[in-house]
């Protein structure tokens, strides 16, 4: 094993990239399979605990209550974990997760809302343990891009596999617990093959600031330098992945109301494309090397994003677009957005700042707020807004994002570059 990432170490640039991103990509795929997998269900009809709150809302709150409790235990444990241990942590964090799908399946119908609890409660942690991997290298942009389109493509594909499950005739409690092991082994193995990574090379350290593990003083210090920028993005990432949520967990109840009910590959079909997009937009940028450069373009591209979402939004109710191009285009819009939000902003962040910290740090501030979010919208949709259909009040939701994250997005960027422009002149 030593003499395979002593191979790796010696290796080219870019072979070491392709390898890093293939491994990274694989890892938080099959992440994907231990958390979405319930979502391709409707338990339809079922409420919980005989309340207005149908029994998919309580599971989806619940995962997400876990999952947000996670990424406020991963600012601290992702920012400060060792290398030797984070292998380790992610199998521990993965076995966990599959262990409460297992319970999921066996448990009565009130109690399923618990086992969906405890199987997010490890899995917001995966992506920081992953990121740590991945930052502060030449193409870490490339590499961040590489996991973060694993999101659009294992949400669809995992919501799709479940489905063909439910087609075989397994149950819906024992299909997330039966997507989940399918994903086990490849998990298992893109783990190991992230593991031999060596960590960055000096000339990387002194292009892109050499990244350590934060305390709480540096946490405290990074976060006073630059709380208004940061404030902003986390902003607008509260709204966005708030929006991203709710269409992918309410996908297949807004699709099958605009009439896509029989498509097959129904989710394939719109991701596929957006992830395509995605990656060849992303990818030219992270050949630029200039941060600033860099970051302007980023701003830029994410503030059409939003612009994106909104347009496409009052397109569709003019009905000059159809259900399907209106959920492609505002889930395109989204993830230009949102993807940035993921890691990549953060560490070109990082790189102007100039100082040594590691972006997990900020990347985990903005998941955590993201999710606690999502949560309150989830609560507000069953208590205060039942009459509106989940096609209605996505729309609400994708204007909301579109006008305050595109002026959170803008500010914050134009606040940046002005403090690293007075810093350096």
């Amino acid at each position: 094993m030593e003499q395979f990432s002593e191979r790796l170490r010696r290796s080219s640039e870019w072979t070491l990239s392709l390898y890093a991103g293939m491994a990274a990509f694989a890892c938080y795929f099959c992440m994907y399979g231990f958390r979405k997998p319930f979502t391709a269900a409707e338990f339809a009809g079922i409420g919980w605990l005989s309340s207005e709150i149908t029994l998919k809302t309580a599971l989806l709150i619940s995962q997400t209550l876990g999952y947000t409790i996670s990424k406020y235990a991963g600012i601290i444990i992702c920012s400060e974990t060792r290398p030797g241990w984070r292998a380790t942590g992610l199998v521990i964090l993965i076995l966990i997760a599959e262990a409460a799908l297992i319970l999921f399946a066996i448990l009565p119908d009130d109690w399923r809302v618990l086992a969906i609890f405890l199987n997010g409660l490890p899995l917001g942690m995966v992506w920081g343990f992953v990121a740590r991997y991945l930052e502060g290298r030449r193409t870490s942009d490339l590499l961040y891009l590489a996991m973060s389109c694993s999101i659009i493509l294992a949400s669809a594909f995992v919501k799709d596999m479940g489905r063909m499950f439910l087609v075989a005739g397994i149950s819906e409690w024992w299909m997330p617990a039966v997507t989940g092991l399918t994903f086990l082994v490849p998990f298992l193995v893109s783990v190991w093959m992230l593991d031999q990574l060596p960590p960055p090379r000096p000339q990387e350290e002194a292009l892109r600031t050499r990244r350590v593990s934060m305390s709480s003083s540096d946490r405290r210090t990074f976060f006073q330098d630059l709380m208004v920028p940061l404030c902003l993005f986390f902003a607008a990432n509260m709204l966005l992945t708030a929006f991203r949520d709710f269409r992918d967990n309410f996908g297949i109840e807004v699709l099958s109301n605009l009439g896509y009910a029989e498509t097959p590959a129904l989710f394939s079909r719109t991701e596929i494309p957006i992830t395509l997009a995605v990656l060849a937009t992303f990818g030219m940028f992270s050949l630029i090397q200039n941060d600033r450069l860099n970051f302007s373009l980023l701003i830029g591209t994410m503030t059409f994003g939003t612009v994106l979402m909104g347009g496409a939004t009052w397109l569709f109710q003019e009905h000059r677009l159809s259900g399907l191009w209106w959920m492609g285009l505002t889930g395109l819009g989204a993830f230009l957005a949102y993807i940035p939000l993921n890691a990549i902003i953060f560490d070109r962040i990082i790189s102007l700042y100039g100082k040594a910290a590691t972006a997990v740090f900020a990347i985990y501030i903005a998941d955590a707020t993201g999710y606690t979010v999502t949560v309150g919208l989830l609560f507000y949709k069953d208590l205060f807004a039942a009459g509106l259909s989940r096609e209605e009040y996505l729309q609400q939701l994708t204007y909301a994002t579109s006008v305050f994250g595109s002026i959170a997005i803008v500010t914050a960027g134009i606040l940046m570059l002005r403090r690293t422009w007075i810093r350096d002149h």
